[in-house]
């Protein structure tokens, strides 16, 4: 017993530290481990337990250099979008506690609906299976309507269409590595068109308020729509946890503070939803849950339930750590003049692209960049430029084959 929590501290702290750099997925860690364990074939429960760990943790700390940094991934990029704003405005504190209120909150409704779900994802699950396409497709085109003129209109579709191909580019690119090639993307998209046009506004970093007023109904809320949108990603194959998030976010008029707690909740429950839906249908929908299938022939019950109360324990400590974490980053961004650490954060990008990808991500980050930039000078929500996956994603079930499945 005292090695299992033993090895499941050390997934902790190492979420944590994948958490806070950009760019370092907790699958690339858990895949890196798989071929130790089968060479020293340890207890198959510690090495869920190292996973398990690694895995809830990540999706905590993980918005805090989305939020300071403007360096997304692909599961945390459109929080880059109102975490700066709340930076620029002297709320970085709050942005950051924010989405841990909505991991917490979407973590415990999760669990509240595992029995329920336990009997309506196979059969909701076997019917979307065969129509994902359409209600993707149909998506994009709500997103298009949406526009409040005609012109805004025909330049949200050019902008869809930009990203759709862009996406399309990269994942079939023989030249593409999947696990990676999405952080030179987003970070584009979302992360360095951001701070670019950021640059053009703001000198400094104000100083950041520890204070803010919350309520129960603004996290409760929050917290429920990132269910959903977890529900969403764990179930539904070929949607990711921003990709549910935009869904939740066009279908509802979010405030800022509404939308980062959902955010910081969607990855959290899918993560949750993707294990059960690992026992329930046997389709593995995470790294986490792919591990898992990879060291167990036969994931049980007892299996689920033991990574279930490994995941609490893991979310009550990724609730109390982000915020200290949080605070000591924001003291070091505070004490860094903005520009620098613009250009400190650009350059770390186009490094970690450059030794990720090589040179073919150097070039999608410079393609990607330019596509934000585009969304933002034409006044285009810069959320739509998920179309980079939601395209490839529609085009894989209409019967194309890309690289990414």
């Amino acid at each position: 017993m005292f090695d299992l929590f033993a090895i499941f501290a050390v997934g902790l702290f190492i979420g944590v530290v994948t958490g806070l750099v950009p760019g370092l997925h907790p699958n690339a860690i858990i895949f890196l481990m798989l071929p130790l364990y089968f060479a020293w074939q340890p207890p198959m429960l510690l090495f869920i337990a190292f996973v398990t760990g690694v895995s809830v943790v990540h999706t905590f700390v993980s918005f805090i250099p989305s939020i300071l940094l403007g360096a997304p991934e692909a599961d945390t990029a459109l929080s880059v979008l109102p975490g700066h704003k709340y930076l620029h405005h002297g709320r970085a504190h709050e942005a950051i506690n924010l989405s841990v209120y909505g991991g917490t909150i979407s973590a415990v409704l999760a669990i509240a609906a595992l029995p329920l779900l336990f009997y309506l994802v196979p059969i909701i699950y076997g019917w979307l299976e065969h129509v994902m396409q359409y209600v993707l497709a149909g998506l994009l085109v709500f997103m298009v309507w949406r526009a409040p003129t005609p012109a805004l209109q025909r330049m949200t579709a050019v902008i869809i269409l930009l990203s759709g191909v862009l996406g399309m580019i990269v994942l079939q690119s023989p030249a593409a590595n999947t696990q990676y090639i999405l952080f030179p993307l987003f970070a584009g998209l979302f992360g360095v068109s951001t701070m670019l046009l950021s640059l053009q506004h703001v000198t400094d970093i104000p100083v950041q308020r520890n204070s803010f007023p919350v309520t129960f109904r603004w996290s409760m809320r929050g917290g429920f729509y990132g269910f959903v949108a977890g529900m969403i990603a764990g179930f539904l194959p070929g949607m990711g946890p921003a990709q549910s998030a935009l869904l939740v976010q066009e279908t509802r008029t979010l405030h800022l503070r509404d939308l980062i707690i959902t955010l910081g909740g969607t990855n959290t429950a899918d993560l949750f939803l993707s294990v059960m839906a690992l026992y329930v249908i046997g389709n593995p929908r995470s790294g986490t849950a792919v591990a898992i299938q990879q060291v167990s022939a036969n994931v049980t019950g007892q299996i689920i339930l033991i990574v279930i109360g490994l995941a609490m324990i893991a979310v009550g400590f990724g609730t109390l750590v982000t915020p200290y974490v949080g605070n000591f980053m924001i003291d070091i961004v505070e004490h860094v003049p903005y520009r620098t650490l613009v250009y400190t954060v650009i350059g770390f990008i186009v490094f970690g692209s450059y030794v990720l990808s090589g040179g073919f991500g150097l070039l999608v980050l410079a393609t990607a960049t330019t596509v934000g930039l585009a969304a933002s000078f034409n006044r285009v929500r810069r959320s739509h430029c998920m179309a980079a996956l939601i395209v490839p994603t529609i085009l894989h079930y209409a019967g194309f084959s890309l690289l990414l499945f």
